[in-house]
């Protein structure tokens, strides 16, 4: 028995699993913006969390301030003045490396001995260890917000 195509009735479009805000009504579209409210006040607790994290790095491994573009300050057991990304680099911590660049470090700042972070990274690397902070630096790649990204286009 053959089937004609043209005979098989046309099947109405699917509604949409997830329903648009304009059908969610009033209690609806206030758990919405409660729900939108905790997801944006949990993004600003984890990213507070992550300045903090850097903030500890900075103090922790003898650095003035919160600035990630100042040397640290005379250190015992070395004997060239290094900044913040070049620990991160020496550490293979590719996302505080991230972390730094976000709070714009400079990926080509050499040590008072005219090593760059790439350099130490490298120089730490066994095999792949500092692969991702290499790729990192190699690459260039410089990171900001979203917003800021969209100013730079």
């Amino acid at each position: 028995m053959q089937i004609a195509l043209n005979s098989v009735p046309s099947a109405r479009p699917a509604e949409p699993m997830t329903p648009t805000v304009d059908k969610l009504g009033k209690v609806g579209k206030e758990k919405l913006r409660k729900t939108s409210r905790a997801v944006s006040e949990q993004r600003k607790a984890e990213q507070f969390l992550k300045e903090m994290d850097l903030i500890d790095f900075l103090h922790v491994n003898d650095f003035f301030g919160d600035n990630v573009n100042e040397p640290r300050l005379g250190h015992f057991g070395r004997k060239e003045q290094v900044w913040p990304i070049h620990i991160a680099a020496e550490l293979g911590d590719a996302d505080l490396l991230r972390r730094l660049l976000r709070a714009k470090a400079d990926a080509t700042q050499e040590t008072s001995a005219g090593r760059r972070a790439i350099d130490l990274a490298a120089e730490a690397d066994q095999r792949g260890s500092h692969g991702q902070v290499i790729d990192l630096l190699r690459a260039g790649v410089t990171c900001c917000s979203a917003r800021e990204a969209l100013t730079l286009l």
